[in-house]
Parts: structure tokens; C-alpha cells; sequence
């Protein structure tokens, strides 16, 4: 980060990314097929959509409560606590525990602001940003179920994916599609890790 001004501090966690929408459950990719899905403007993420066979249609945040609401798109992805929190039951049917894509969410600051720092305040905002990110990712893992069951009991239709081989098999394009744009080092790591968790 730091070619481009910025100094990385810590992750913390969004979640893992799972679909709701007004159609019907999500069991395998075919029930993908045709869903207009709202993403992030992320062309990764718009291609693995694609793959499942949705339409996927990249949309500002700030608009996806009403575009449910009106019927321009079927669903989107989003964890468990932010859907919760954004109140999109009150506007989905359906929610389908897809863990589509992990979502960190990256601590940064100004690199020059942090460089006018004392050595000893770098040192105190490094502390503060380590042991935030310990906390808050405990925070999002604990309270993930919670939200889920909080939602059903507000109405929605919860399920969970028996067998995520299909979608893993469907989306293997998308590394290759993007592999000159991703360290490939990396993704052989997250693999490795996701083997040994069994995802």
C-alpha cells in the first residue's frame, strides 16, 4: 500500500458474503439461473456471479434497499450482521447461506498524516488497530449466527448449502479469467487454508 500513500494498519472482517432475494432458496447454481444480483463494481466478483449462472449488476450500496424494494434487481449478497442491520428482510424472502465471497475489511490511514507521527503515537495507533481487529473479528464471527436466526425469526426463509462442490467447480474460471491480476502465491495459500476447514 505504500507506492500508493496509504499505510495498512489491520483487517478486520465484513464476513463472509452469502444471497438473498424475493425468487425462491438458493440450494445449487441452477437456482442461480436468471436472478438479477446486485454486486459490488468488482470485476471479480461480477465474473464468479456470472459463472452461477445470475445476472450480476454492480450498484452503489446506498441503492440496493429500494432497487429490492422496486423489483429492479431479485437479491445481493452480503453477511449475515449487515443485512441484518440494513433491515433488507424487510425487503427479501429468501436468505441462502452461499458464503459466495469472504469480505475483509482493510484498517488504512494517510500515509503522510501517519509519518508526521511521533514514533511513539505510530507505535499507540499500530497497538490500537492490532487489538481492534482481534476484537472486532471475534465480534463478527460470534454474532454472524445470531443474525442469522435473528433473521428467520423476522420472517425470511433461512437455508443452508448442503454441498458447495457445484459452485467451487463453476467458479474455477473466474482464478484463471483474473489469475495475471491476483499473486498467485496467495490463492494457493487461501486455498490451502479453505482445504483444511473444508470449504
Amino acid at each position: 500500500m505504500r507506492p500508493q500513500g496509504i499505510v495498512g494498519l489491520a483487517f478486520h472482517e465484513n464476513g463472509f458474503r452469502s444471497i438473498t432475494n424475493n425468487v425462491r432458496p438458493i440450494h445449487t447454481p441452477a437456482d442461480l439461473t436468471g436472478l438479477r444480483i446486485r454486486t459490488l463494481e468488482n470485476d471479480i466478483m461480477m465474473d464468479a456471479v456470472a459463472r452461477l449462472g445470475a445476472s450480476p449488476l454492480p450498484m452503489a450500496f446506498g441503492e440496493v434497499f429500494m432497487a429490492m424494494q422496486q423489483g429492479v434487481i431479485d437479491g445481493h449478497d452480503n453477511p449475515a450482521l449487515l443485512i441484518e442491520a440494513s433491515r433488507f428482510n424487510e425487503v427479501q424472502r429468501y436468505f441462502s447461506i452461499t458464503m459466495l465471497f469472504y469480505s475483509p475489511t482493510v484498517i488504512i490511514m494517510n500515509e503522510r498524516v501517519y509519518e508526521r507521527l511521533t514514533a511513539e503515537q505510530q507505535r499507540a495507533i499500530r497497538r490500537a488497530a492490532t487489538e481492534s481487529a482481534v476484537w472486532q473479528r471475534n465480534f463478527s464471527r460470534d454474532n454472524d449466527l445470531y443474525s442469522i436466526e435473528r433473521l428467520r425469526a423476522a420472517g425470511m426463509q433461512v437455508n443452508f448449502i448442503d454441498d458447495f462442490s457445484q459452485f467451487v467447480a463453476l467458479t474455477q474460471g473466474t482464478y484463471e479469467a483474473f489469475a495475471h491480476r491476483i499473486n498467485q502465491d496467495w490463492v494457493r495459500k487461501i486455498r490451502e487454508i479453505a482445504a483444511r476447514h473444508g470449504h
